[in-house]
């Protein structure tokens, strides 16, 4: 909360977003592209690169949450189970 005159709190601003939400929303954002990547690579058969892409998406899923429960900066990892 931001502090107004006389001390009292106030509330954000409604376009205000925390860092932890912007941190997340950047993993989203990239969770959502390489998914995009994923189903195409689908649906013209290449199923090993259709699979990478769908591990990374769920990578970058999972450090949406981290970082929008922590507001941290996810750890550099591959590993899905931390």
């Amino acid at each position: 909360m931001v502090k107004g005159k006389g001390g009292s709190a106030l509330p954000p601003k409604k376009n205000e977003s925390s860092k932890s939400e912007q941190k997340a929303g950047y993993w989203l954002e990239s969770a959502k592209e390489d998914w995009k990547v994923a189903r195409h690579l689908f649906e013209k058969g290449d199923y090993s690169y259709a699979l990478f892409f769908g591990h990374l998406t769920i990578e970058k899923i999972l450090k949406a949450i981290y970082a929008g429960r922590t507001g941290e900066t996810p750890p550099f990892t591959h590993r899905l189970v931390y």
